[in-house]
Parts: structure tokens; sequence; C-alpha cells
């Protein structure tokens, strides 16, 4: 019996330290991404000028952001970084339709970009729309044959909005067979083992 508690404890600190080791990971990233708005902003405007405000680092809330930001697309129609922002702010906040408006907007100026697709791709599961995030993740993959994400996600639509085990697995092995990325990776093995059970 204290073999079987001792192993059980070692799960649950494995499990501590790794949710510990993810939040690290992404509150790295989330600095990274500041540091680089920072380093490339959008010209802010110069006194006279009738340009707007560039919405890079307000400093304000999120509200006044969106704000900003949808002032300075109302004058900058084409400036793809501002109109992605404004996408993620609706991305961050759940609103999904808002989300898909404005990255259909970023991806008539640049189809090619993998942030638009695959945000798109992620909005339109949110929205219960597999076949729509389907064919995006399949652009993903266009644009980036080797972004096992997308992968992930498709086997998560065919495993879970389509019944589609076979093609479900096998999207969840390309993650295991191309896939350095052991959480990654351990979690397209629990999806295809929970459906082998």
């Amino acid at each position: 019996m204290e073999a079987i508690r001792s192993r059980k404890e070692m799960i649950v600190i494995s499990f501590f330290w790794a949710v510990l080791v993810i939040i690290a990971a992404m509150a790295m990233i989330n600095g990274v991404k500041s540091l680089k708005n920072k380093r490339n902003p959008v010209p802010v405007q110069s006194a006279g000028n009738n340009t707007a405000v560039s919405p890079v680092n307000t400093g304000g809330t999120v509200q006044s952001d969106e704000q900003e930001l949808i002032r300075y697309i109302g004058a900058n129609p084409r400036d793809i970084d501002s109109i992605i922002r404004l996408g993620d702010i609706y991305y961050d906040r759940n609103e999904p339709a808002k989300g898909i408006e404005i990255f259909k907007k970023a991806e008539k100026i640049d189809p090619e970009n993998l942030h638009v697709q695959t945000d798109l791709g992620m909005l339109y599961m949110r929205t219960q729309r597999p076949d729509e995030a389907i064919e995006r993740f399949e652009k993903v993959l266009k644009i980036k044959p080797g972004f096992l994400n997308a992968h992930f996600y498709m086997g998560h639509i065919y495993r879970f909005d389509k019944n589609d085990k076979d093609k479900a697995v096998e999207h969840f092995e390309e993650v295991l067979n191309n896939n350095p990325n052991t959480t990654l990776k351990k979690a397209a093995l629990q999806q295809i083992e929970e459906m082998r059970r």
C-alpha cells in the first residue's frame, strides 16, 4: 500500500511541476511578444498630423486599446498588424463573431498569414463550425506543412465534432510521429488511447 501511495504522490507532484513549467513558458512567451511590440511600434501621430494615434502600448485597458485600434484601423485599413491585434483582443475576450469578422478582413490583405488562418480555425471551433475550422487548418498546413498544432486541432474536430475516429487518429498520429514537443505528443497519445478504449 505504501508503494501505491508514493506513486500517486509522485504523479501529483509531477503534474504540479508540469503545470508550473507550462505557466512559466507562457509568461516568457508573452514577455517576448510584449518586447517585440515595444521595439516595432506603429508610427505615432506627430503634432499637426491628422493620422490616427498608434494603438500600440497605450497602457490603457483592453477596452481603450480596442477603441484605439478601431480608430487607427479606420485611418489605416491595410495595417495588417493592427487588424490582427484587434482580432486577438476579440479572441482573448471570447467574442468569436467579432474575431471572425476582423480576421476575415486581415485574410483579405494577407491570405497566407499563419496567425490569421490559425485563429480563424480556432474561432470556428469555438462557434461549433467544424467544416469551416477544418478548412482553415488545411490552409494552415498548406502554408506551413510541419505545423503540428493544426493536426492536433483537426484530430479534435474529427473526434468530437465529426465522430470520425479513423481520421482523428490519423491526425493525432501525425503529431506523435513528428513532434519533439513532449507536451503536445502526450496530449495526442492520450486522445488516441481514449478513443481506443
